[in-house]
């Protein structure tokens, strides 16, 4: 405390005091761009993608990667759903939102995939979904015979189909994560 009368000390205090108290204002409210910029609509949908890019890196069995994949549907409906109810909408957003659609189909699809690998199918929607990924090349006819029966066996290289799948998927959400930290769609146009 100092003595009363010292009116120049206590100017100094009073002025280092609004000095500290300010610089905490400063410091507390700024943030690296990349924060104050991070769109909220998209986080939970970003944090559920990268969870199964993650899991896909380390190795994930049938089930867990299923359950990734419903976390990742029930993210995608909330971000939607707050989207459409809670504006304002930052710009991008509802395409945003679209592309982590496009990679949900495609991740279902790399479950179906494993899925009739696991039940040793080759049939149903197996060569529907090699062509939409450019992959059908993975599934090939090969001619077989028992005694005078001939007959031609689908055979399918499942692993290079849902790696396929799973790398473009990997490409379209990199596409996706400059908007989820706050980067225009206009600028990302340009590159």
């Amino acid at each position: 405390m100092l003595p009363r009368g010292n009116v120049r000390a206590e100017l100094m205090v009073m002025k280092r005091l609004t000095l500290c108290f300010a610089a905490f204002v400063m410091l507390t409210s700024c943030g690296t761009p990349k924060q104050q910029n991070a769109l909220p609509e998209l986080v939970g949908v970003y944090h559920a993608a990268r969870s199964i890019e993650g899991a896909l890196a380390v190795g994930v069995t049938y089930p867990e990667f299923g359950t990734l994949i419903r976390k990742f549907s029930t993210e995608l409906i909330l971000a939607r759903d707050q989207a459409k109810f809670d504006p304002p909408v930052s710009p991008g957003v509802t395409q945003v939102l679209d592309n982590y659609g496009k990679l949900l189909i495609m991740y279902k699809d790399s479950s179906t995939v494993w899925g009739l690998e696991l039940e040793k199918k080759t049939n149903g929607d197996l060569p529907t979904i090699a062509a939409k990924y450019g992959a059908s090349s993975a599934i090939r006819e090969e001619p077989r015979a028992i005694g005078s029966y001939r007959y031609k066996e689908t055979i399918a290289d499942y692993e290079a189909l849902r790696q396929t799948i799973w790398e473009q998927a990997g490409r379209l959400h990199e596409q996706q994560i400059p908007v989820v930290y706050g980067y225009p769609v206009e600028r990302l146009k340009n590159k």
